[in-house]
């Protein structure tokens, strides 16, 4: 598990440091130097793995995978492809989703980096409205891609 996946794990399902820390009994000072920089034990990294793994998350070598969680995660690169493809503004974007227009911009901005408490119910808003609207999402990646025409 890389740094990064840690991280994203973490994110997706919507524990904080101090929470993995306290799940996997170690302290939040490693969890942050982790995430941070890499160094911690293959010891240690395991216990955090296997704690993200007891909460829910699956790691492959490029992705990890919350089921509970899809509607949920939703980057900023995705949104902002999403509405390319559709070919949507921001406002566009705000009318579908009812997500403030600063909002959506702060969120596309931030790219892959999410705030599990205060983005969760944007991301769900905002993939809703663009799922409606014929985007699919790749599970596995950043991608996405146009389900069918829209008029």
């Amino acid at each position: 598990m890389s740094p990064e996946q840690c991280r994203q794990a973490r994110r997706l399902l919507g524990i904080t440091q101090i929470e993995l820390a306290s799940r996997s009994g170690l302290c939040q000072a490693s969890v942050a130097l982790y995430e941070r920089s890499g160094h911690l034990s293959a010891e240690r990294v395991a216990t955090l793995r296997e704690a993200l793994e007891a909460a829910g998350a699956k790691f492959t070598r490029e992705a990890v995978l919350v089921p509970s969680a899809d509607l949920e995660f939703l980057s900023g690169e995705q949104c902002r492809e999403a509405r390319r493809l559709l070919g949507w503004s921001q406002e566009q974007l705000t009318l579908a989703s009812g997500v403030a227009i600063s909002q959506v911009s702060s969120f596309e901005r931030r790219g892959s980096s999410l705030s599990p408490r205060r983005d969760r119910n944007r991301a769900r808003k905002l993939r809703i409205a663009l799922d409606v609207a014929g985007i699919d999402f790749d599970g596995h990646g950043p991608g996405v891609r146009l389900r069918k025409t829209v008029q």
